[in-house]
């Protein structure tokens, strides 16, 4: 048991995991009820596992993701099933479909119990509670979320199974992996390559990156170009890494004018450290690999 007021989260579950995660170090719910469908199953699954004892058994497949009044009656059936009142309740209403998320928005007001929604935004994450014990919903202040996820359990939650590239390195990678992990810390981590095997049997990432709640993937690579590029679109996505994944794009030598024009259309940034042509990285070139990663991972106002 927890010193926690609500014994019971419920959460709907979306492709990204995360935000089911981060409020928990906030509410410190006893228990937590998974609500998904058929298209968020993986990441129902994830979730449990990650969570162990702490899921509330059954877990909740909803028969219909868009159907409002499904959704309204089977969430609604669930709670009365577990003997929950609606002050003893949470719904964080982040994950799932819309209409999920209107469902679960309906039950908890009848039930008059709390709600919250979790955000990211330039790098800054903030809980939105929502009191709905009255006539009228009132809103409390944003809380900024404080909690932080290592790599290894964004990974677990993201992607399920991975593990490390043992081959040897290229000699530029290696010096990026290691001007980077000499200023590892709590709130800075840095992974070097592995092998996403929860998505696929040769789906590998050069370098993971973490800046507190931000993550980044990198490629490393000589001379960067049109492969390098279509290497991070493919792993980097919305269902493999998670919708605010940031994606860095590591050269020696500068991008092709058209490359540029590419890696900016997809959100990718590219930092160039040309003393690494040398099999070397420069003073500079080593302030400037930390400085531009910091600055990439940084919350924006």
């Amino acid at each position: 048991m927890t010193d926690s007021k609500y014994p019971l989260m419920v959460m709907l579950v979306g492709e990204q995991p995360a935000p089911n995660i981060f409020p928990l170090a906030h509410y410190k719910p006893e228990k937590v009820a998974l609500v998904y469908t058929d298209f968020t199953e993986k990441w129902a699954r994830l979730l449990k596992e990650y969570l162990g004892n702490q899921v509330e058994q059954p877990l909740l497949k909803l028969s219909h993701a868009y159907q409002v009044k499904i959704i309204q009656r089977e969430i609604s059936d669930y709670i009365t099933n577990k003997n929950c009142s609606g002050d003893s309740l949470i719904f964080n209403l982040t994950g799932g479909t819309k209409t999920m998320m209107l469902g679960a928005y309906e039950v908890a007001r009848r039930l008059k119990a709390q709600a919250f929604y979790y955000q990211t935004q330039g790098n800054i994450s903030q809980i939105y509670p929502y009191n709905l014990s009255q006539k009228t919903p009132t809103w409390g202040k944003a809380v900024p979320v404080t909690s932080t996820l290592t790599l290894d359990q964004y990974l677990r939650l993201y992607v399920g199974k991975y593990k490390p590239n043992t081959l040897p390195r290229d000699p530029f990678e290696s010096l990026v992996h290691t001007t980077l992990k000499n200023i590892s810390s709590d709130y800075f981590e840095v992974m070097d390559s592995q092998y996403l095997t929860g998505i696929g049997k040769d789906v590998e990432v050069d370098l993971l990156v973490r800046l507190g709640n931000t993550i980044g993937v990198a490629e490393i690579k000589q001379k960067a170009g049109k492969k390098a590029i279509d290497q991070l679109n493919g792993v980097a996505t919305r269902v493999a890494l998670g919708t605010y994944t940031k994606k860095i794009l590591i050269s020696a030598t500068p991008l092709h004018y058209n490359h540029q024009v590419l890696a900016k259309a997809h959100r990718i940034y590219p930092i160039i450290l040309e003393s690494g042509k040398n099999e070397q990285l420069s003073p500079g070139d080593k302030d400037l690999l930390i400085s531009e990663v910091r600055k990439i991972l940084s919350p924006k106002s």
